[in-house]
């Protein structure tokens, strides 16, 4: 992998582009904040009824996270894209309950990893790490062949990936710097950078 181009590429792509890959991300995260502050003036946010409901609410926004994704795939690759994509996962009804449980499958190995020791947890995520790319590259497989595929993928590309991500800690620290302004630029750019290093491995 030639990181340098990689991301030389991504900074290349993300100008004129950084308002298009912000909006869905900003409009998620402003939805998903208006319906936890609602839940929590009601319950309070200590409440066992607010935890439920925030968990509830978390499982219910899998879908959008996927359709975010799409959006992001569709972008990076020169396809049409469209804010939309954010509630369009929601009519395959087919696909909501394998997001979901793709999900919290991978949530469940990567904490199974740490609980383990922190490198088997570092390693599971990186195995894991493109499982939203590939269930929306290929949707009918299902949960466990994703998994695999996954697995199979990066094989042999861990070690980079882990190295890719650890390029981007003084970055990250500029954005802590700067009160987070920084991140305005930075976000596209890391977004953009792994679709690519994903689109450059994938099979």
């Amino acid at each position: 992998m030639d990181r340098i181009k990689l991301k030389q590429e991504a900074k290349e792509f993300i100008n004129g582009k950084k308002l298009a890959i912000w909006e869905p991300i900003l409009l998620l995260a402003i939805g998903s904040g208006i319906i936890l502050g609602f839940l929590g003036a009601i319950f309070g946010e200590e409440s066992t009824m607010y935890s439920l409901l925030s968990s509830l609410v978390s499982l219910a926004l899998i879908p959008a996270e996927f359709g975010l994704m799409r959006y992001e795939l569709n972008l990076v690759r020169g396809k049409e894209y469209k804010i939309d994509m954010l509630w369009e996962e929601y009519k395959n009804k087919d696909n909501i309950p394998k997001y979901i449980i793709c999900t919290l499958l991978v949530g469940l190995c990567v904490a199974v990893g740490m609980v383990l020791l922190v490198v088997p947890g570092v390693i599971m995520g990186l195995s894991l790490n493109f499982y939203m790319e590939m269930m929306i590259d290929n949707e009918k497989l299902n949960q466990s062949n994703i998994l695999h595929e996954c697995k199979e993928m990066m094989n042999g590309h861990k070690k980079d990936l882990f190295i890719l991500g650890l390029s981007f800690i003084g970055n990250i620290l500029l954005g802590i710097i700067t009160l987070g302004i920084y991140f305005i630029w930075l976000v596209p750019y890391i977004q953009t950078t792994m679709i690519k290093y994903y689109d450059s491995i994938k099979k």
